[in-house]
């Protein structure tokens, strides 16, 4: 069973507001808000034509639908009628309170991505989240996140870029050495494997000093 509450109408009745309930409170009320097409008026209408249309032009009828986390903030609900373009407009105001703002968006070398150990770390972190953030409300969590994302990040850089230095050391020694031995099909193909690694770790390094420069000229542009 259905309990209807009237809320709001116009002067002439084409315009209508109601609360609709369960009677046994199976459901939160819901306001629905109509507009009759055509409406008679039994004293002022013409008896051949007994339905007058609301709208004397073609016009389009919107309807604002909230989501439920919004209802409770939905507040100053009203319809205004539009005498310029004969209809009404049906308006809302939103209490959404002071916005609050945190850290920016999260940069980090992009290469990172494509490190299978770095993602297998980053899904562990934001899976074990749940455990080391306290209970705060969404935007304070948001925040904290990324602060702790952003140490995760910056600690697995930095032992990365020490390994890469270990590594590139290692390579040069490597290259050294071959170059003393002598010449012959093996010897060059090691040599040739060797500098191939060598030159992928300076692209590496190349592409990072490039993210960092255009990071770097972006906030001087900023400021």
């Amino acid at each position: 069973m259905l309990n209807i509450i009237p809320l709001w109408s116009s002067i002439d009745g084409r315009l209508l507001a109601a609360q609709v309930s369960h009677i046994s409170g199976l459901y939160n009320p819901i306001n629905i808000f109509w507009i009759h097409l055509d409406w008679h008026d039994p004293i002022n209408a013409d008896p051949e034509h007994n339905n007058t249309p609301t709208f004397r032009n073609i016009s389009t009828i919107d309807f604002l639908l909230i989501t439920a986390d919004l209802i409770d903030m939905v507040d100053n609900q009203d319809i205004k009628y539009v005498a310029r373009c004969d209809h009404s407009a049906i308006s809302i105001y939103l209490t959404l309170g002071c916005t609050r703002t945190g850290p920016g968006i999260l940069r980090c070398n992009p290469c990172l991505a494509q490190d299978p150990h770095f993602r297998a770390e980053l899904t562990a972190f934001c899976a074990n989240a749940e455990h080391f953030l306290p209970d705060l409300d969404i935007p304070l969590l948001w925040d904290l996140l990324k602060c702790r994302l952003k140490s995760f990040i910056q600690t697995f850089s930095n032992k990365a870029a020490a390994q890469r230095r270990h590594n590139l050391n290692k390579l040069h020694r490597m290259r050294k050495w071959l170059l003393r031995q002598p010449t012959d099909d093996e010897t060059n193909a090691q040599i040739a494997s060797v500098e191939s690694q060598l030159e992928l770790q300076y692209e590496h390094s190349s592409s990072v000093l490039a993210l960092r420069s255009g990071q770097r000229s972006n906030n001087i542009s900023a400021q």
